[in-house]
């Protein structure tokens, strides 16, 4: 008999997934529109408006994963790895960006075409420099969570052989699968009530005759 493998987790844990890599998503769409939103200001491509680009468009796609990795745990395992390399990856450049801003805005400065460029570069990073780091802070809680979850959910996946779960023993001593079980048993009843019927039918017929018989007129010598 051919086996089926039924996979299967805490729903609770994978809801749970499933929010917070929808937050995930959201956050990733967030990055984009930073990204395209300090090319507008500065009007041309450049390292930070590119990276935020890249970056958010690498979220978007794996979140996108994420929300197919409920029955195999080879694709858990991936998500778990890239998200968990880009969780450190951007962990790493917001504190040296924290700790190094005056560095990154002379290096930003330089590479203006024009001494205004330049102080419009500096003046856009020290406005928004605060709601960099919120958007960084709360997309590393959200990765976080995300981790957090799907280990847990993985954890908590089983996998089973419903064809082989239960053994039961036969008269004969030969074990046998409970779904094998429940087969026999269903063809045992069907035979049974195929057996009845056509004994239920043969006296049917036999009394139908007699009476046929019995009913028909004698005829008169």
């Amino acid at each position: 008999m051919r086996s089926q493998e039924k996979k299967s987790g805490n729903s609770c844990l994978y809801c749970l997934y499933n929010v917070f890599n929808f937050l995930f998503l959201l956050q990733s769409l967030l990055v984009i529109a930073m990204g395209a939103w300090l090319w507008y200001e500065v009007k041309k491509i450049g390292p930070f408006n590119l990276g935020f680009i890249i970056l958010g468009l690498i979220e978007f796609l794996l979140s996108l994963f994420g929300q197919h990795v409920k029955k195999s745990r080879a694709k858990m395992n991936c998500y778990l790895l890239f998200l968990f390399l880009l969780f450190t990856a951007q962990a790493v450049v917001a504190s040296i960006a924290i700790a190094s801003k005056d560095k990154i805005l002379d290096w930003a400065s330089e590479r203006a075409d024009s001494p205004q460029e330049a102080q419009h570069i500096k003046d856009l990073i020290q406005n928004n420099v605060k709601t960099s780091i919120y958007i960084t802070f709360a997309a590393l809680v959200i990765q976080m969570l995300c981790i957090w979850t799907v280990w847990a959910y993985k954890k908590s996946f089983i996998t089973r052989n419903t064809t082989h779960e239960f053994l039961i023993e036969q008269e004969d001593g030969r074990k046998i699968s409970l779904q094998e079980h429940q087969q026999r048993q269903k063809e045992e009843i069907t035979a049974k009530y195929d057996r009845l019927r056509k004994e239920e039918q043969q006296r049917f017929d036999s009394a139908y005759s007699s009476y046929d018989s019995s009913s028909k007129p004698t005829k008169k010598k």
